[in-house]
């Protein structure tokens, strides 16, 4: 393959590591909302006697909002760490593939 010059292959991986920053930092912000939201949550009695069973379903489903926000915010917690480690794959793999390009081509001149 004459006048072929490749020497790897070209994956932007400060823009990896600037996404995942943003995913931990969203990671962040799911942290501070997970107990309040928990917090903010009805007292079962605040609906009174007659409402009482909707004040008890409405606890329930607060509840469940601000435990599924705080697994939410773990969850983009760890594809924080993820894309980063992703960034570091694709450097090393690259420095890997470029040497054997460049070694390919020191055999074939």
């Amino acid at each position: 393959m004459q006048g072929v010059e490749m020497d790897g292959f070209e994956v932007d991986t400060d823009m990896l590591r600037e996404h995942a920053r943003h995913v931990r930092d969203r990671a962040g912000e799911a942290a501070v909302l997970a107990p309040a939201a928990l917090a903010m949550a009805a007292d079962p009695g605040a609906f009174g006697i007659a409402l009482a069973p909707l004040g008890s379903a409405m606890a329930v489903a607060q509840a469940a909002c601000g435990v599924a926000i705080g697994g939410v915010g773990g969850v983009l917690a760890v594809t924080g760490v993820a894309v980063e480690v992703l960034a570091d794959s694709y450097d090393v793999t690259d420095t890997a593939v470029r040497a054997v390009f460049r070694a390919g081509q020191e055999v074939l001149r």
